[in-house]
């Protein structure tokens, strides 16, 4: 709810209904900051050898100067040598054009991504001239699911 932009007095009164516990406002604003603090700890975080990542994006709807807008969530997911799936990172961006994704798969590599030896991910032109830029010697796959919707 915080994330969507909903009103303080609203997730009270909404926690309220769902699960019968009494929170304030104030208590509400408190939590959306602690969250804040660990999400940014998470975004800023090292990352390390990941030797597989997966590239997708999705449009969420999103409040952006007093109007609702569709906007490109661009994700990366990280295997690492172990077989272990992590979130590398999230990106809110206008578009999925190039220019987006390069920065955002640039904004890894400072976190210190290495290792990437390969990558699966649609067909998408922007993120297929980022990719290339970024990571120009890992093999690439397309999305297996995206290959069988196109298809």
């Amino acid at each position: 709810m915080y994330v969507k932009g909903v009103a303080t007095r609203k997730v009270a009164h909404l926690v309220e209904k769902t699960i019968g516990c009494e929170i304030s406002s104030s208590q509400v604003s408190k939590l959306s900051k602690l969250l804040d603090e660990e999400l940014e700890k998470w975004r800023n975080r090292d990352l390390g050898e990941y030797p597989f990542l997966i590239l997708d994006a999705t449009y969420e709807d999103i409040r952006l100067d007093n109007s609702v807008q569709s906007t490109a969530v661009l994700v990366a997911f990280g295997i690492d040598s172990y077989g272990k799936r992590s979130v590398l990172g999230v990106s809110i961006s206008v578009s999925e054009s190039e220019v987006h994704w390069r920065q955002f798969l640039e904004s890894l590599v400072k976190r210190n991504l290495q290792g990437v030896k390969y990558i699966a991910c649609d067909v998408h032109p922007g993120l297929a001239s980022a990719r290339k830029s970024v990571f120009p010697n890992a093999q690439w796959q397309r999305c297996q699911f995206h290959l069988q919707q196109n298809a």
